[in-house]
């Protein structure tokens, strides 16, 4: 059966940089070429730090942020992803990391995706406290979350403050800001510091493969010319 995407321009409507996890996978072994929609914004359909919540279910989402990529930037082909940390759904106090990876043709109609529960992930969070912060005590779980290898979000009263934050001076200039200028978390330890996770190639490579198959061996008839 012949790879009917092969040569063919697929939109990566994402804007987080999973292209580095993501494109590598379809041009090798789709033959396409990945275009990354770089001024999509995404986070229009809900946000990891919570401050946009996601109001439909992650495939309905999926659905969405292709079908409107699609419509925006006239591409007959479009990939789209989302991920979520958090509980295990069957395994009690266990967290995990879910990720879900759409391939869309909008000729065809065709939606073809993929989803994956791990529980290999290092999504935590963490009271900050005024006292904890100048001890540093807060050091041991940067280390222990790999910080800077994802950033970090600082939320307090169930509002994010700040985010994507990469660097120690920025974190603790972020953190000095956020105790200066929120009352409500002067005296308090409603502050929380989390890291943000993303799609990423050394845990996602098993969804890219089983997705990719399930293309190339998909019974898609040609359209007649």
């Amino acid at each position: 059966m012949s790879n009917i995407y092969k040569s063919q321009e697929v939109l990566l409507a994402s804007m987080h940089n999973k292209e580095i996890a993501i494109a590598p996978s379809f041009e090798n072994h789709l033959g396409c070429k990945i275009v990354v929609a770089k001024s999509f914004n995404t986070d229009q359909f809900g946000t990891f730090s919570g401050e946009i919540a996601r109001v439909n279910s992650a495939y309905e989402t999926l659905k969405q942020k292709a079908i409107a990529a699609s419509n925006l930037f006239n591409y007959d082909y479009v990939i789209s992803s989302e991920g979520s940390f958090g509980p295990h759904p069957q395994i009690f106090f266990t967290s995990c990391d879910t990720e879900m990876l759409l391939f869309y043709d909008k000729t065809r109609e065709l939606f073809i995706i993929d989803y994956e529960i791990s529980t290999d992930t290092n999504h935590a969070e963490y009271n900050l406290t005024k006292e904890n912060y100048q001890t540093k005590d807060y050091y041991n779980w940067l280390s222990n979350v790999k910080f800077p290898s994802h950033a970090i979000v600082i939320k307090a009263d169930h509002k994010t403050l700040y985010k994507g934050i990469l660097s120690d001076n920025d974190l603790a200039n972020f953190i000095e800001l956020s105790f200066q200028q929120n009352s409500k978390i002067q005296n308090a330890s409603n502050a929380i510091i989390m890291n943000e996770l993303r799609f990423t190639l050394d845990k996602n490579t098993q969804i890219l493969n089983i997705v990719i198959t399930v293309i190339l061996n998909h019974r898609i008839t040609l359209p007649r010319s």
